[in-house]
């Protein structure tokens, strides 16, 4: 029986508000020591330290006796607490359990007892709390992470990562491997919290999430959250859970940040340092970004994953799966499935707020979640938005397009081997871009399409990560990749300015000859592209203007959008007229199809001449026409 198991069976036969309070304390060491399997010595020092800090005249009375280093606060520790000064120097060796669990520290150098020993923070109010449990007392630094409604199946995006992460940590856990960490970061709301409980519920494992807030509902400071880590560790070392540290922004600052710099700088970077290869259990370090994560910290994550919006098929799921029974049409789901940018996080909130919104708002409820998706979007400074249905749009078919190459034979081609490396080119219009789109319908693949503006960087070098990264991002999702603009990025390099213009090109070729799968280039300006880019092509293929007889099948289309009767052999009267123009494409009758919306009544076949005849002289090769006053 320890010294102060004794002093608490006399504090329970006396009276007395204080003799209560440290009765409680003694109380709650107790149940702690069988969770931590404390020694006597170990409880009686922790009660000790319990003990100064509450007791103010104890802890004066300690300062009175001058600065400390570690040796000699051992050997007053030995004759106050009664114990072999040998045993209490090994209680407050580092991988002892009290300083290795984070529950102790002590301070380096010359200072007085009550800062030489420092407390993990809070524990001392837990130690006071009547009627608690060690359970309760660890689960204010640490807690059985909550389950998730996801499980490992919904990330198959991801299947190559957990191939590799699903046996290491099994493996880990299983012959007890020291210092196996995993980094997981990306863009908030792409389900990196809730990929870590999908693992753990596939491996069958307890999670335990490190607590960011304390009781109070507080924010708990970093260094207080790599304490609350150890104690995690230590007790998890024999168990078979695995640990999910989660928001670590706050436990590896900006070093660029004066004040975290000197915090972390020396010592307590060596301790970390530490802390990441010696961990008895797999851990899961979770951020939002690496940036201002140290480069050696970085290396010592045996495992590092970006975690980006889901794919296409995976988007698609995931909105069907949470605008389950909303009045949502299908056209909204694909428009929504679409955007490159939208993550788990913003669909669920999205729906959230149209369920909340719908019974009595007067918007639509693909209008409330169109509204709050773009709302968020604009807040992150992201530019492509979830557009509204174009009901006004002329559905694409390619039997209408004036091309030097057969498009049927092309898809069947594609559809059997689907890997090639095709440049459009041609007037604007001429339905390079629909194609793509069109082919990937077809082939039932997800479409990635980039433009100049959302690959061009300002910093050297920017522009080919992106440029890495989008046939990276391709290569993941499987999709049909079509560059736009491409004339940006395939220029002559014999008329390049600056090393970055090559390099840009470069960067291209290269990832052109090692992506596996379709890849589409379209420009407006076949002449500025380089002659070596084009021969890595497969094909490159020209959309011209409309021949006469499409153009007039178009007509015919168009009139009768509008609501107009007319047959086949009623286009006599206009198809001399319609020759005339010889520079129309598709895109000219999608825009008049457009100007539908902003007109009363509908256009009849002699106004939709007239705007196609305008369309047509407003280009540069379009037919003269006097402007001004005749004589």
């Amino acid at each position: 029986m320890t010294r102060f198991s004794n002093e608490l069976i006399r504090l329970e036969l006396a009276d007395g508000e204080e003799n209560r309070t440290l009765c409680i304390l003694f109380r709650n060491i107790g149940k702690l020591r069988q969770q931590m399997s404390l020694t006597d010595s170990q409880v009686d020092l922790l009660a000790f330290f319990a003990m100064i800090k509450m007791e103010k005249p104890l802890e004066e009375a300690a300062d009175y006796i001058g600065d400390l280093n570690s040796p000699r606060l051992c050997r007053i520790l030995a004759d106050v607490l009664n114990y072999p000064q040998k045993t209490i120097t090994n209680d407050l060796q580092k991988d002892s359990i009290l300083i290795s669990s984070g529950m102790v520290k002590i301070q380096k150098g010359l200072t007085y007892m009550s800062h030489k020993v420092e407390l993990l923070d809070g524990i001392e109010d837990l130690l006071l709390k009547e009627n608690t449990s060690s359970a309760e007392i660890l689960d204010s630094f640490f807690h059985v992470a909550t389950p998730s409604g996801l499980n490992i199946s919904d990330f198959e995006h991801l299947q190559d990562d957990l191939e590799i992460l699903l046996p290491v940590v099994k493996m880990a856990r299983k012959k007890k491997i020291k210092g196996v960490n995993v980094l997981i970061y990306g863009v908030p709301g792409t389900s990196k919290t809730e990929l870590v409980k999908a693992i753990a519920k596939d491996l069958k494992m307890k999670l335990y999430e490190i607590n960011v807030e304390d009781s109070d509902g507080d924010p708990i400071s970093g260094q207080v959250r790599f304490r609350a880590y150890q104690l995690c560790q230590r007790l998890l070392q024999n168990t078979s859970g695995i640990v999910m540290f989660d928001e670590i922004e706050d436990v590896f600052p900006d070093i660029s940040n004066y004040i975290f710099f000197r915090e972390n700088s020396g010592k307590n970077k060596g301790w970390i340092n530490k802390l990441l290869e010696s961990n008895q259990t797999p851990a899961f370090w979770i951020c939002n970004s690496v940036h201002q994560i140290d480069a050696a910290y970085l290396r010592r994550f045996d495992y590092v994953m970006e975690l980006k919006p889901p794919p296409r098929m995976v988007r698609d799921r995931i909105i069907r799966t949470n605008l389950h029974k909303l009045p949502v049409n299908e056209e909204c789901i694909t428009l929504l499935a679409k955007n490159e940018h939208l993550t788990p996080a913003q669909i669920h909130k999205a729906a959230r707020m149209a369920r909340l919104a719908k019974p009595t708002s007067s918007m639509t409820t693909e209008q409330i979640i169109r509204k709050v998706i773009n709302n968020d979007l604009d807040l992150k400074g992201i530019s492509g938005k979830v557009p509204e249905a174009d009901k006004s749009r002329i559905d694409y078919d390619p039997d209408y397009l004036n091309t030097d190459y057969a498009l049927p034979e092309l898809v069947t081609g594609l559809a059997n081997n689907p890997n090639g490396r095709i440049c459009l080119y041609g007037h604007p219009g001429t339905g390079k871009t629909g194609f793509a789109h069109y082919l990937a319908d077809r082939l039932n693949k997800p479409l990635l399409e980039k433009k100049a503006s959302d690959l061009l960087d300002k910093y050297v070098g920017g522009t080919e990560n992106n440029i890495a990264s989008m046939f990276e991002q391709a290569r993941q999702e499987k999709a049909l990749l079509l560059l736009d603009e491409a004339d940006s990025f395939l220029q002559d390099r014999s008329r390049a300015f600056h090393s970055w213009e090559v390099t840009q090109v470069n960067e291209i070729l290269v990832q052109m000859e090692n992506f596996e799968g379709i890849f589409f280039c379209s420009t407006n300006l076949m002449h500025n592209i380089d002659a070596a880019s084009l021969r890595r092509f497969d094909l490159k293929i020209k959309f011209d203007y409309l021949t006469p007889e499409k153009t007039g099948q178009m007509f015919l289309q168009l009139v009768k959008a509008f609501g107009n009767p007319m047959a086949e052999h009623d286009l006599g009267q206009w198809g001399p007229r319609l020759g005339q123009l010889k520079n129309l494409t598709p895109g000219d009758f999608a825009v008049i199809r457009r100007q539908s919306k902003f007109l009363s009544k509908r256009m009849t076949a002699k106004e939709i001449f007239k705007s196609l005849e305008r369309e047509s002289q407003l280009k540069k090769d379009g037919s003269k026409k006097v402007i001004g006053f005749c004589a």
